[in-house]
């Protein structure tokens, strides 16, 4: 069931695009087909070519939907432009509104289908992530190449030495670098005649306009085109036609299509820019009967008018314009008419009739379309409302005093944070400064209030007591000019030893007298601030208004009190809630509890080898943690960097792929001198697979840092699709000179996690139950106490026919045993000696999330195999196999061959490598920042380019010389490579393999013949080489992404017998019962054999006997 991508209707639960999803059921791989244009039910592991149903993944709520499960879509009728009625297949006329139109001829090749020329300045992400990946080559060189124009292997290529030392920036000896590393890449030189450049159709990525592989500029918009990589003889060649040979590229094409508006309007335009108008119109012209774009007949009229002088032209062309003028008014009103449909209001469900606003009934069916709208309440009079609020105020208990609970900080803690950010002395004067504004209001105000508004009943005026004991209790023992003067003046302030005793003027601080309520509204006057009524705790009859001057003194006072707070509050801001449980301080004493896992890969730098991690979530905040076994961020040259990996959405298909999470956003923090230097957060796409150029910038991250850890704070509303409850977060540490170190387990929302970690214990097994596989269970994090993590159900898959038995079923973890071992044994009966047998650890069940590292076990069966075979198990290369030696130590271990070992038969080679880290393990591809930078924030690039493609992979390149005899081939490091094979691959697993052979250059034949295997530290293969080898010589290339390599000394490859022909009858019966029924069916066979040889002799002697009396 093949169905094209392009038809695939959007997701049904959010509407975005759907794409094919491989997801392998029996090695894991995982991959989305972005290029497909097509998609079957079943396709192929690329990895283990098992096959697997393709699901289809969509691209913006990451739902999965079965092919089967997606309906087939539904042709849409043909329909007329101007009024929408349907059309049949064979309508040239519109039966509504009478336009008139033929449908255009269907085109034999897609306009889609053209490839898109590239824009001058505007670089091929593949071939700069190639220029960029070139052995030997630095960054800065890399930059400069260009800058310079050279953004194409090829374009270095046909650039001559001498040229390239030209560059102020790399001179001879960098262009001599660049020369050598272009002769160790494989290169694809292009094999193609003119006639086969002639026929490719290209169009420009502005205008759209039909061009060919080799014109230089656009014929409609003028856009200037980069080169396009062809034979320098065909370019020559192309070149010196000129125009003529561009015209010729679209006569050719219009044989094809002869049918195809796009050519004749190209041509037509090319016919113009040379001159040849005449030509140029009638090309034009069947532009125009083939399509009626508007682009065509602009440019017929544009034609016209240079020959405005002739009879008839000027009422062609007015005609012409006339028609362009009507069809864009058409368009314009089709537009208005469809967006007056789109704003239309409410109609009528009987008759389709549009209703007035508010109607009940339809005008045009007098059909009841809804009840009648109720009249309006009549609203009460403002004085009304006022006194029933009154009136209800003095009814209502007086509420009970509480402190507000969305007052995030009390007044005296905002005042002692303002007195800490000041001097001693500055202090002083404010707090002189400020009571002397406010004495001056109060008594201001006290002086107004006794001269105009007097009360008939105030009692004799008393001289100022004594502040008593009892004054004093509630006065603060805090610091501060406000607790220590303000607090402490009982009268003018509280209204308590006032003039009149009764706290007139009180409630600017407390609010709780006559004029309360500015602060906390528990007064007459309140709701000020916090809103809650107009009037209470008194009679009516004891509110006095005051008079003009009082009443701007009042609210004077009130808002200057009311602007103090504000400034307090704006230079202070309080929390909004609780302390957060741990601060970015890089102190690290908030980290004591939380627990961490210790399971991280080693490293030569102890500086950047992790020794604990952990992570913590609060609220909004996703909080981690990293230490190293050395100190953090030591570098006191360059820097360090630890990157938290985050998958937020707990899926592995989306993201950045990095040890078996899909990395949706990247916390990135360098340092040196033990502290930060800088802390991005990037955010990935959910197709950025390897790609690690796909980040984005983003916001809302802090991290703070010492010799003892890092700990770093993320908002989580900056994390695009986080699930809490799914989330994974993987660290990775790296000293951007090689070492490098990275977690086992990732972190997750629980505090632990089970690690299970497997290892083969022998190559090879004898005839009676062996021990292959040793399984390590481990707890990370910590075992509450009294509990036990009880793990179950390991899953071992091993050989078909192994048996198979392990010496536990289950294992129990507590504090105190916080690890378990397994042993598993196998048995292999019906298998021949030299049979290769295995048993692989896939999983358990437990009541933490399981973590396994697998390390497959194979084994020979009671023999090892005396030729050479790609198994994995590298017994065969014990003898014969050469340890390297280096000038130099290599800082990255896992590009650091340790052995190595090369051989040959009559037509095949084999090769064996082994590194001191892990073979194509890959790192995160990030170069060391050497500009310091602010911590926090940490946007992208403003570049709107997309950046090169930029992956992690490790490569290996095995160079063979098949026949040293010869004298051909690329020369490589003592060698004249006639064959090349190259191996990328990361996180342990091969993602590409290629084979190329020499003929002046690299040319990439079929890899079918290629064989590998490996495991975590060693990687040998085979690969076809004819039988005309003769001296065959291997040499072996290691390097990784940022151009830390390893290459060999040259080595002969051991010749030796090709393995024996299988004989031509094999019998083989992998099952435990045929060893209990071999002996008797085999006797049961013989006694019938026996059985049936006797009874045939038994006739022929009865014969024999009766002769004689026949005979008488």
């Amino acid at each position: 069931m093949t169905r094209p991508v392009a038809d695939l209707p959007p997701c049904s639960k959010c509407d975005g695009p759907l794409v094919p999803l491989l997801a392998c059921n029996t090695c894991g791989y995982v991959s989305v087909l972005r290029t497909a244009t097509e998609v079957d039910r079943f396709l192929a592991c690329p990895e283990c070519t098992a096959a697997n149903e393709i699901q289809l993944l969509c691209d913006k709520c990451h739902a999965r939907f079965a092919l089967e499960a997606i309906p087939e879509p539904t042709p849409r009728p043909r329909a007329c432009p101007s009024c929408a009625t349907f059309l049949g297949p064979e309508d040239k006329e519109c039966p509504t509104c009478g336009r008139t139109f033929e449908a255009p001829p269907t085109s034999t090749k897609a306009r889609d289908g053209r490839r898109k020329r590239r824009i001058k300045g505007q670089r091929d992400d593949r071939e700069a992530a190639a220029i960029r990946g070139l052995p030997g080559i630095r960054e800065l060189q890399a930059r400069t190449l260009l800058q310079q124009g050279y953004d194409a292997i090829w374009k270095l290529r046909r650039a001559s030495e001498e040229e390239l030392s030209r560059i102020p920036e790399l001179g001879r000896a960098g262009a001599s670098a660049v020369k050598a590393a272009l002769r160790s890449v494989p290169h694809e030189k292009p094999h193609r005649p003119k006639e086969a450049v002639l026929d490719e159709e290209l169009e420009c990525p502005l205008c759209g306009c039909v061009t060919s592989a080799f014109s230089s500029t656009c014929l409609e918009c003028g856009a200037t085109f980069e080169e396009e990589e062809m034979d320098e003889e065909v370019r020559r060649s192309l070149v010196e036609d000129g125009e003529q040979g561009l015209l010729a590229f679209y006569d050719l094409c219009l044989q094809d299509e002869p049918n195809e508006a796009e050519l004749w309007y190209a041509r037509g335009l090319l016919l113009e820019a040379m001159g040849e108008d005449e030509e140029a119109t009638r090309s034009l012209d069947h532009a125009a009967s083939l399509s009626s774009h508007k682009k065509i007949a602009v440019v017929r009229t544009r034609l016209l008018s240079k020959s405005s002088h002739e009879p008839g032209v000027p009422d062609r062309l007015r005609s012409m314009l006339q028609e362009i003028v009507d069809e864009t008014g058409l368009d314009e009103e089709l537009k208005a008419f469809q967006q007056s449909l789109s704003d239309r209001g409410p109609t009528c469900q009987v008759c389709d009739e549009p209703l007035p606003p508010g109607a009940v009934v339809c005008p045009a069916c007098s059909t009841a379309v809804g009840k009648a709208p109720s009249p309006p309440a009549v609203g009460k009079p403002p004085e009304t409302k006022i006194l029933d609020s009154l009136m209800d105020e003095l009814s209502r208990p007086p509420p009970k005093v509480e402190p507000e609970p969305t007052t995030p900080a009390s007044f005296e803690s905002i005042i002692e944070k303002f007195e800490e950010s000041m001097s001693p002395e500055e202090v002083e004067q404010t707090r002189i400064a400020t009571l002397d504004w406010l004495m001056g209001e109060l008594e201001e105000s006290v002086t107004s209030q006794g001269e105009e508004a007097p009360s008939p009943k105030a009692p004799a005026p008393r001289p100022l007591a004594t502040p008593s004991a009892a004054g004093r209790d509630h006065v603060s023992t805090r610091a501060g000019f406000l607790s220590k003067s303000l607090f402490r003046r009982q009268g003018l302030a509280t209204g308590k030893e006032s003039i009149d005793g009764r706290g007139r003027v009180n409630g600017y601080i407390n609010g709780a007298g006559k004029v309360n309520g500015f602060i906390n509204g528990r007064g007459r006057v309140n709701g000020f601030i916090n809103g809650r009524g107009y009037v209470n705790g008194a009679g009516l009859t004891m509110v006095h208004l005051p008079t003009g001057r009082r009443r701007s003194t009042i609210a004077a006072l009130g808002a200057g009190v009311v602007i103090a707070l504000i400034i307090l509050v704006a230079l202070l801001p309080p929390p909004t809630g609780p302390a957060a449980p741990i601060v970015i301080d890089g102190s690290l004493q908030d980290w004591t509890e939380v627990p961490k896992f210790d399971a991280a890969t080693p490293s030569t730098n102890p500086d950047v080898e992790l020794a604990e991690y952990a992570s913590f979530m609060d609220r909004d905040y996703l909080y981690l943690f990293a230490r190293t076994r050395g100190a953090t961020f030591a570098d006191r040259v360059g820097y360090d960097g630890i990157f938290f990996l985050i998958d937020g959405d707990g899926d592995a298909a989306t993201g950045f792929t990095f040890a078996g999470l899909g990395a949706d956003a990247v916390v990135e923090v360098d340092g040196g001198n033990e502290s930060v230097a800088a802390a991005r957060l990037f955010s990935f796409p959910a197709d950025a697979e390897l790609n690690w150029s796909r980040r984005e910038g983003g916001r809302g991250v802090s991290a703070a840092a010492s010799a003892s850890g890092l700990e770093v704070q993320v908002a989580v509303d900056n994390l695009l699709s986080f699930d809490e409850a799914a989330f994974r977060v993987a660290v990775y540490a790296d000293d951007f000179d090689g070492a490098s170190s990275r977690s086992e387990a990732p972190l997750s929302h629980d505090s632990g996690a089970i690690l299970i970690r497997s290892r083969p214990l022998t190559t090879v097994i004898g005839a009676g139950w062996t021990d292959l596989l040793e399984i390590q269970v481990r707890a990370l994090g910590r075992v509450p106490a009294g509990e036990t993590w009880t793990v179950s159900a390991f899953q071992v898959n091993a050989t078909s026919g192994l048996l198979v038995s392990l010496s536990a079923e289950s294992v129990n973890l507590t504090r105190d045993l916080p690890t378990a071992t397994i042993r598993v044994a196998v048995q292999a009966p019906g298998f021949l000696p030299g049979d290769v047998v295995g048993a692989e650890m896939l999983g358990a069940i437990g009541p933490r999330p399981v973590s396994v590292i697998r390390e497959p076990a194979k084994a020979y069966v009671v023999s090892i195999a005396p030729q050479k075979r790609i198994d994995g198990l590298f017994e065969d290369w014990r003898v014969g196999a050469a340890a390297d030696t280096d000038l130099r130590p290599v800082n990255n271990t896992n590009v650091d061959i340790e052995r190595f070992g090369a051989a040959r038969d009559g037509t095949t080679a084999f090769f064996y490598v082994q590194v001191g880290g892990d073979i194509l393990g890959g790192s995160v591809p990030q170069r060391a920042v050497r500009v310091r930078g602010g911590v926090g924030g940490g946007g992208g690039s403003s570049n709107a380019t997309l950046p090169p493609r930029q992956t992690g992979e490790d490569i290996l390149r095995v160079y063979v010389d098949v026949n040293v005899s010869d004298g051909l081939g690329m020369p490589f490091e003592g060698i004249l490579a006639d064959v090349l094979l190259e191996v990328r691959g990361v996180d342990g697993r091969v993602t590409s393999r290629s084979l190329h052979t020499w003929s002046s250059s690299w040319t990439k034949v079929a890899a079918g013949g290629v064989d590998l295997a490996k495991n975590s530290t060693s990687i040998e293969g085979s690969l076809p080489i004819g039988a005309t080898a003769n001296g065959t010589q291997m040499v072996f290339a290691m390097t990784d992404w940022s151009g830390i390599s390893d290459v060999t000394i040259p080595i002969v490859a051991v010749l030796q017998n090709p393995p024996p022909p299988p004989p031509s009858f094999s019998l083989r019966v992998n099952a435990p019962e045929f060893e209990l029924i071999a002996a008797p069916l085999a006797g049961a066979i013989l006694l019938g054999i026996v059985f049936l040889r006797r009874r045939r002799a038994l006739p022929h002697e009865g014969q024999q006997l009766l002769h004689p009396h026949q005979g008488s």
